[in-house]
Protein backbone atom coordinates (compact mmCIF):
# COMPACT_ATOMS: atom_id res chain seq x y z
CA UNK A 1 0.00 0.00 0.00
CA UNK A 2 1.85 3.02 -0.99
CA UNK A 3 0.64 5.12 2.06
CA UNK A 4 3.05 2.64 3.96
CA UNK A 5 5.78 2.07 1.90
CA UNK A 6 8.35 3.81 3.38
CA UNK A 7 7.24 2.85 7.17
CA UNK A 8 10.03 1.74 9.21
CA UNK A 9 8.74 1.45 12.96
CA UNK A 10 5.18 0.26 14.16
CA UNK A 11 4.45 1.36 17.57
CA UNK A 12 1.70 0.03 19.83
CA UNK A 13 -0.75 1.34 22.33
CA UNK A 14 -0.78 -1.47 24.70
CA UNK A 15 -4.06 -1.67 26.88
CA UNK A 16 -7.18 -2.26 24.94
CA UNK A 17 -5.02 -2.86 22.01
CA UNK A 18 -3.22 -5.93 22.77
CA UNK A 19 -5.19 -7.00 25.25
CA UNK A 20 -8.39 -6.03 27.28
CA UNK A 21 -7.57 -4.14 29.64
CA UNK A 22 -10.32 -4.10 32.70
CA UNK A 23 -9.96 -8.06 33.59
CA UNK A 24 -6.61 -7.35 34.12
CA UNK A 25 -6.90 -4.15 36.49
CA UNK A 26 -9.96 -6.13 38.18
CA UNK A 27 -7.59 -8.79 38.94
CA UNK A 28 -4.78 -6.57 40.24
CA UNK A 29 -6.79 -4.70 42.92
CA UNK A 30 -8.57 -8.25 44.08
CA UNK A 31 -4.23 -9.55 44.40
CA UNK A 32 -3.95 -6.19 46.28
CA UNK A 33 -6.72 -6.21 48.47
CA UNK A 34 -5.63 -9.87 49.35
CA UNK A 35 -2.81 -8.25 50.29
CA UNK A 36 -3.79 -5.77 52.34
CA UNK A 37 -6.29 -8.23 54.57
CA UNK A 38 -3.07 -9.97 55.72
CA UNK A 39 -0.71 -7.53 55.88
CA UNK A 40 -2.92 -4.48 57.01
CA UNK A 41 -5.78 -5.49 59.24
CA UNK A 42 -6.95 -2.52 60.36
CA UNK A 43 -7.48 -0.32 57.03
CA UNK A 44 -9.38 -3.57 55.68
CA UNK A 45 -11.66 -3.21 58.65
CA UNK A 46 -12.64 -0.14 56.71
CA UNK A 47 -12.02 -0.37 53.38
CA UNK A 48 -13.13 -2.74 50.80
CA UNK A 49 -12.70 -2.79 46.83
CA UNK A 50 -15.52 -0.37 46.17
CA UNK A 51 -14.04 2.19 48.86
CA UNK A 52 -10.35 1.32 47.73
CA UNK A 53 -11.02 1.85 44.43
CA UNK A 54 -12.88 5.06 45.27
CA UNK A 55 -9.93 6.44 47.16
CA UNK A 56 -7.83 6.41 43.93
CA UNK A 57 -10.18 8.29 42.33
CA UNK A 58 -10.11 10.91 44.69
CA UNK A 59 -6.58 10.87 44.85
CA UNK A 60 -6.35 11.55 41.31
CA UNK A 61 -8.53 13.67 41.40
CA UNK A 62 -6.80 16.19 43.73
CA UNK A 63 -3.79 15.05 42.39
CA UNK A 64 -3.70 15.75 38.93
CA UNK A 65 -0.05 16.84 38.49
CA UNK A 66 0.56 13.06 38.73
CA UNK A 67 -1.85 11.58 35.99
CA UNK A 68 0.48 11.46 34.07
CA UNK A 69 2.62 8.69 36.24
CA UNK A 70 -0.03 6.38 37.44
CA UNK A 71 2.52 3.84 38.84
CA UNK A 72 3.51 7.18 41.35
CA UNK A 73 -0.22 8.51 41.64
CA UNK A 74 -1.27 4.81 42.87
CA UNK A 75 1.69 4.13 45.33
CA UNK A 76 0.93 8.12 46.62
CA UNK A 77 -2.22 7.25 47.22
CA UNK A 78 -1.93 4.12 49.31
CA UNK A 79 0.84 5.60 51.31
CA UNK A 80 -1.89 8.33 52.30
CA UNK A 81 -3.86 5.20 53.47
CA UNK A 82 -0.79 3.88 55.30
CA UNK A 83 -0.68 6.85 57.02
CA UNK A 84 -4.17 7.19 58.12
CA UNK A 85 -4.23 3.71 59.93
CA UNK A 86 -0.89 4.29 60.94
CA UNK A 87 1.53 1.81 59.44
CA UNK A 88 4.88 2.24 58.12
CA UNK A 89 4.71 3.96 54.44
CA UNK A 90 6.87 1.24 53.51
CA UNK A 91 4.38 -0.69 52.93
CA UNK A 92 2.76 0.95 50.76
CA UNK A 93 5.93 0.09 48.14
CA UNK A 94 5.50 -3.69 48.68
CA UNK A 95 1.48 -3.14 48.02
CA UNK A 96 2.75 -1.73 44.99
CA UNK A 97 4.85 -4.60 43.48
CA UNK A 98 2.09 -6.58 44.60
CA UNK A 99 -0.23 -4.94 42.32
CA UNK A 100 2.27 -4.13 39.27
CA UNK A 101 2.88 -8.21 39.81
CA UNK A 102 -0.35 -8.92 38.81
CA UNK A 103 -0.52 -5.83 36.34
CA UNK A 104 1.44 -7.70 33.91
CA UNK A 105 -0.49 -10.62 33.65
CA UNK A 106 -2.12 -9.69 30.84
CA UNK A 107 -4.06 -12.00 28.46
CA UNK A 108 -3.31 -10.87 24.24
CA UNK A 109 -5.81 -11.00 22.14
CA UNK A 110 -5.88 -14.23 20.19
CA UNK A 111 -4.25 -12.98 16.95
CA UNK A 112 -1.53 -10.86 18.78
CA UNK A 113 1.42 -13.17 19.17
CA UNK A 114 0.99 -14.21 15.68
CA UNK A 115 0.85 -10.06 14.25
CA UNK A 116 3.74 -9.49 16.26
CA UNK A 117 6.30 -11.66 14.99
CA UNK A 118 5.27 -11.63 11.65
CA UNK A 119 5.16 -7.58 11.57
CA UNK A 120 8.57 -7.79 13.52
CA UNK A 121 10.23 -9.74 10.61
CA UNK A 122 9.79 -6.23 8.42
CA UNK A 123 9.33 -3.18 11.47
CA UNK A 124 10.79 -2.34 14.41
CA UNK A 125 8.10 -2.60 16.93
CA UNK A 126 7.74 0.15 19.66
CA UNK A 127 5.28 0.52 22.52
CA UNK A 128 3.72 3.38 23.39
CA UNK A 129 1.18 3.75 26.35
CA UNK A 130 -0.13 6.14 29.05
CA UNK A 131 -0.44 3.18 31.20
CA UNK A 132 2.18 1.11 34.11
CA UNK A 133 2.14 -2.51 31.85
CA UNK A 134 6.24 -3.87 31.86
CA UNK A 135 5.87 -5.57 28.39
CA UNK A 136 8.89 -7.16 29.07
CA UNK A 137 7.04 -8.86 31.68
CA UNK A 138 4.25 -9.89 30.35
CA UNK A 139 3.48 -12.56 27.44
CA UNK A 140 4.27 -10.02 25.06
CA UNK A 141 8.09 -9.81 25.93
CA UNK A 142 10.55 -10.03 23.36
CA UNK A 143 8.49 -8.36 20.50
CA UNK A 144 9.47 -4.53 21.11
CA UNK A 145 12.72 -3.30 20.88
CA UNK A 146 11.49 0.01 23.53
CA UNK A 147 8.74 1.18 25.33
CA UNK A 148 7.85 5.53 25.86
CA UNK A 149 5.37 5.42 28.96
CA UNK A 150 4.04 8.30 29.59
CA UNK A 151 5.79 8.94 32.91
CA UNK A 152 9.25 8.70 30.81
CA UNK A 153 8.45 12.26 29.27
CA UNK A 154 5.99 14.05 31.88
CA UNK A 155 3.21 13.91 29.43
CA UNK A 156 0.01 11.86 28.51
CA UNK A 157 -0.67 10.78 24.61
CA UNK A 158 -2.36 12.68 22.77
CA UNK A 159 0.40 15.64 23.90
CA UNK A 160 2.57 14.83 20.63
CA UNK A 161 6.29 14.73 23.34
CA UNK A 162 5.20 11.42 23.60
CA UNK A 163 5.51 10.10 20.32
CA UNK A 164 8.54 12.46 19.45
CA UNK A 165 10.54 10.84 21.77
CA UNK A 166 9.62 7.70 20.37
CA UNK A 167 10.74 8.78 16.63
CA UNK A 168 13.64 10.40 18.30
CA UNK A 169 14.82 7.13 20.40
CA UNK A 170 13.94 5.37 16.86
CA UNK A 171 16.06 7.76 14.99
CA UNK A 172 13.75 7.65 12.52
CA UNK A 173 11.63 10.70 10.38
CA UNK A 174 7.94 11.01 11.68
CA UNK A 175 6.37 9.43 8.40
CA UNK A 176 8.25 6.63 9.00
CA UNK A 177 6.49 5.91 12.11
CA UNK A 178 2.93 4.19 12.07
CA UNK A 179 1.14 4.02 15.40
CA UNK A 180 -1.54 1.71 16.08
CA UNK A 181 -3.95 2.07 19.23
CA UNK A 182 -7.59 1.83 20.54
CA UNK A 183 -8.31 5.36 21.86
CA UNK A 184 -9.38 8.39 18.80
CA UNK A 185 -8.00 11.13 20.72
CA UNK A 186 -4.61 9.87 22.79
CA UNK A 187 -4.05 7.54 20.22
CA UNK A 188 -5.10 8.54 16.13
CA UNK A 189 -4.82 12.48 16.70
CA UNK A 190 -1.60 12.59 18.90
CA UNK A 191 0.21 10.42 16.48
CA UNK A 192 -1.21 12.36 13.44
CA UNK A 193 -0.12 15.92 15.69
CA UNK A 194 3.37 14.36 15.89
CA UNK A 195 3.79 13.67 11.99
CA UNK A 196 3.09 10.08 12.16
CA UNK A 197 0.63 7.95 10.66
CA UNK A 198 -1.97 6.49 12.17
CA UNK A 199 -4.20 3.24 12.66
CA UNK A 200 -7.37 3.04 14.46
CA UNK A 201 -8.15 -0.27 16.31
CA UNK A 202 -11.69 -0.22 16.54
CA UNK A 203 -12.64 -3.96 17.74
CA UNK A 204 -15.73 -2.33 19.01
CA UNK A 205 -16.89 -1.37 15.34
CA UNK A 206 -17.74 2.62 17.04
CA UNK A 207 -18.10 5.64 14.83
CA UNK A 208 -15.79 7.69 14.15
CA UNK A 209 -15.74 10.37 16.57
CA UNK A 210 -14.90 12.91 14.29
CA UNK A 211 -11.66 15.20 13.46
CA UNK A 212 -9.02 14.38 11.56
CA UNK A 213 -9.28 10.35 10.15
CA UNK A 214 -6.64 7.81 10.28
CA UNK A 215 -4.90 6.26 7.60
CA UNK A 216 -6.79 2.75 8.04
CA UNK A 217 -9.04 0.93 10.40
CA UNK A 218 -8.87 -2.17 11.92
CA UNK A 219 -11.03 -4.60 13.67
CA UNK A 220 -8.59 -7.15 14.40
CA UNK A 221 -4.61 -7.38 14.77
CA UNK A 222 -4.49 -9.82 11.65
CA UNK A 223 -5.65 -7.45 9.52
CA UNK A 224 -2.35 -5.12 10.19
CA UNK A 225 -0.75 -8.30 7.95
CA UNK A 226 -3.22 -7.27 4.92
CA UNK A 227 -3.20 -3.74 5.78
CA UNK A 228 0.69 -3.59 5.46
CA UNK A 229 0.43 -6.52 2.19
CA UNK A 230 2.74 -8.58 3.70
CA UNK A 231 0.86 -11.71 3.11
Amino acid sequence: MKAFRDLKCISFDFDDTLWPVQPTILQAEAKLNEWLQQHCPRLMQEQDRDSLRQHMLDYAGRHPEYNHDVSLRRLNALGELMHQYQYELALAEQAMLVFRQQRNQVIPFADACKTLSLLREHYRLIGITNGNAQIEQTALQGYFDFTICASDVGALKPDPVVFERAIMQAEIEPAQMLHVGDHAEADVVGALRAGCRAVWFNAARRDWPGGQNPDAVIHCLAEMIDLLQLR
